[in-house]
């Protein structure tokens, strides 16, 4: 995403003509196949006194700019490099114009950003219904704070709809929310409430043993 806000004066300076030349020759240098969308922000965003013919002029003119300045970019690429590294721009290479607080533009940057990212090789089916069941049911266990790993095996298949699951699928699962950080899973053990485990540490430092310890009025072997 190549994203720019319009300017705050009456019209776009030559400043949004190196802004841009400078973030394209940037991504360029890291990836020259690399597909951009570019995103006017603040698109409903009026200036003190100004109206909305006003606004839609200034966002109109620095997007046209913009776009006029993109083709100009990629003429001088293909002219000097003679190589076919061109950008592949989302969106025909028109401006989407987004704000966050009306909400214009942003379900067609989602729409857009889904679409490509559904094409993408690296993206194959989306998660599992299973698998958002699964975190569910993990996530109810709050009042629990570790499970053996047979334990929360038996605990998932309480629920109908997982019962009927392999162990190693199910685990393969577990260690999928894992990674993402919805539990904690260490070695054969998991914690469905992360936090909780700082609370335990939390009250361990601050009990009067650690205390003690740590004031040197008991030895290590007293402590443990």
């Amino acid at each position: 995403l190549l994203a720019f806000k319009p300017p705050t004066t009456g019209k776009a300076s030559s400043d949004y003509d190196d802004m841009i030349d400078n973030w394209l020759t940037l991504i360029r240098s890291r990836h020259p196949n690399a597909t951009i969308l570019l995103v006017c922000t603040h698109g409903d965003s009026s200036l003190p006194g100004e109206n909305k013919a006003q606004l839609a002029a200034r966002v109109s003119q620095l997007c046209e700019r913009v776009e006029s300045g993109v083709k100009e970019f990629q003429k001088e690429v293909s002219y000097v490099s003679k190589e076919n590294h061109t950008f592949n721009f989302m969106n025909e290479g028109k401006v989407v114009v987004v704000d966050s607080v009306s909400g214009r533009g942003i379900r067609q940057l989602k729409d857009l950003l889904q679409k490509h990212a559904s094409g993408l090789p690296c993206v194959s089916d989306l998660v599992p219904a299973w698998y958002v069941t699964l975190q569910k049911s993990l996530l109810s266990a709050k009042s629990i704070f570790v499970f053996e790993k047979q334990g929360v095996l038996d605990y998932i298949k309480q629920d109908p709809l997982l019962s009927t699951f392999q162990d190693d699928k199910l685990w393969r699962a577990i260690q999928f929310w894992g990674y993402l950080g919805f539990v904690y899973v260490q070695q054969d053990r998991v914690f469905p409430f992360p936090p909780s485990i700082i609370d335990l540490l939390a009250s361990l430092v601050h009990s009067q043993g650690m205390q003690d310890l740590l004031e040197g009025n008991i030895s290590n072997d007293e402590y443990q």
